[in-house]
């Protein structure tokens, strides 16, 4: 039957997704579409049929229902290392040197914001920041990168990068010489 063939193609394509990148969570929807080789509407409506066999999750991933992605113990080790180092200077976060898959792991799994190659953030103190610039300009009407700055004793190359991340997430944009909220 078509269907079961379809499916069974679909489950050995996440299984082998899954162990040639074990740090990754999910594979992308659409590589997966293309390699069912199927259209849109079709693929949408076949991931309903299969939701208790294939999930759905985050950023346009799909995986087997119950995958989990399951950290070494060097990796493990590595992961409270960056942890750590990113709390030790949280808005000022040193280089965090990791093999790319664990950071992309760190990222995917919300441990880590990477707002630019090179700069990464912890969640809560990104989260911190995020809520500040936000309330900030709800109350004032804009935020300057010397007002972020300055509340959180950082750089002006940390507090830039941050503002034209949330500038490219479209949270904010830049009007003159400070951000204000985007409005479509």
């Amino acid at each position: 039957d078509v269907l079961r063939g379809l499916f069974d193609k679909s489950d050995k394509a996440l299984h082998s997704y899954s162990t040639r990148y074990p740090l990754r969570v999910g594979m992308p929807r659409e590589e997966l579409r293309r390699r069912l080789d199927v259209r849109m509407p079709a693929f949408d409506a076949l991931l309903e049929v299969w939701r208790a066999q294939i999930e759905q999750i985050g950023d346009g991933l799909v995986r087997r229902v119950g995958h989990q992605v399951v950290l070494t113990a060097p990796q493990q080790r590595e992961v409270n290392a960056v942890l750590g180092q990113l709390r030790t200077t949280p808005y000022s976060p040193p280089d965090v040197v990791v093999e790319r898959e664990l950071l992309g792991y760190l990222v995917v799994t919300g441990q880590v914001v990477e707002v630019n190659d090179g700069i990464v953030y912890a969640a809560s103190a990104w989260h911190e920041m995020y809520q500040w610039v936000v309330q900030t300009i709800d109350e004032t009407g804009s935020v300057s990168v010397a007002q972020m700055r300055d509340r959180f004793g950082t750089t002006r190359k940390y507090a830039l990068a941050v503002l034209e991340y949330l500038d490219a997430k479209r949270i904010t944009r830049r009007q003159d010489d400070v951000r204000v909220r985007f409005r479509s």
